[in-house]
């Protein structure tokens, strides 16, 4: 179990005006845990065609276990078409249907998901019904599951989402996120901290961390609240900084068994990192991480 990760959810296609590149949260986080030196699997799901089988090579080529990525006979690679608006923030037009809507499993892979040390699964992917049952099996059996919050109109309902908390050991969700899903489950009308103390206690939420943009994140532990300013970048695009973010959290307080400040600190620097360049699975070198660390 040690140093390992299931990331299940979906894999696509980043159509941006100028370019297309291999995407997905759920994937990008897996690629950077990767990166990191985790041992990880993808749970996902791509068509019988070109693009599903660049992914696959993509996958193979890092590293990435593909057993769990189902060929769909059916349904074609998923897509998304992605605009880039001022302060390089992306807005997002998810194309429907897709292969990832319908990830199948085996009792091996089941057993993969078992053995893991993180489970790590998004909202986006559970739009569907199949996929939902698909995740209720797992989350029953996953000893550590990581809930990455991605909301993504219309895919989703606050009901959906709280339930999906609920399950989590660690919960990971951006300011706009927190004050929509606090608002829409009638929690406290107070300050950002105040949402997210309630978030924590009513969804018995044991981590829970929120992105803040420009302004940093911080982390709600047993009580105890850690805050990290953000890092000064130009900002080229913010597509998978969150998910950079996320991956390097992970890897920071579960593989290097960093403190809470520590490992924050560390995400923080990684998601400015990949926010000043272009696209969401760029490299990043851990001199990068560490000069930026050392300018703060």
């Amino acid at each position: 179990m040690s140093n390992s990760a299931v990331c299940f959810g979906e894999v696509l296609w980043d159509l941006f005006p100028d370019r297309e590149l291999i995407g997905g949260a759920p994937l990008n986080v897996a690629l950077r845990l990767q990166s990191l030196g985790m041992k990880v699997a993808m749970l996902s799901s791509v068509g019988q065609d070109e693009k599903g089988s660049k992914i696959l090579d993509y996958l193979a080529q890092h590293q990435i276990d593909t057993a769990g990525v189902y060929q769909h006979p059916n349904l074609p690679t998923g897509t998304v078409l992605i605009k880039l608006h001022k302060a390089g923030i992306a807005s997002y037009d998810i194309v429907k249907p897709a292969a990832w809507d319908a990830i199948h499993l085996s009792p091996e892979l089941t057993e993969k998901v078992r053995a893991a040390q993180l489970f790590v699964y998004g909202s986006l992917a559970v739009r569907g019904a199949f996929n939902q049952n698909i995740l209720n099996a797992l989350l029953r059996i996953a000893p550590y599951k990581v809930f990455d919050v991605n909301l993504r109109k219309p895919d989703y309902s606050h009901s959906m989402v709280y339930e999906l908390m609920q399950h989590a050991d660690m919960v990971k969700m951006n300011d706009e996120e927190l004050t929509e899903l606090s608002q829409a489950l009638g929690g406290p009308m107070g300050d950002i901290y105040q949402r997210a103390n309630w978030m924590a206690a009513v969804a018995k939420i044991d981590l829970l961390c929120v992105t803040l943009g420009k302004d940093g994140a911080f982390l709600l532990s047993k009580g105890s609240r850690f805050d990290q300013d953000a890092y000064t970048v130009n900002v080229v695009d913010t597509v998978g900084a969150g998910d950079a973010f996320l991956a390097t959290l992970l890897e920071g307080l579960f593989v290097q068994k960093l403190s809470e400040p520590d490992a924050l600190k560390r995400a923080c620097a990684m998601g400015a990192i990949v926010a000043s360049k272009a696209g969401a699975n760029v490299e990043v070198s851990e001199r990068e991480i560490e000069g930026l660390m050392d300018c703060d």
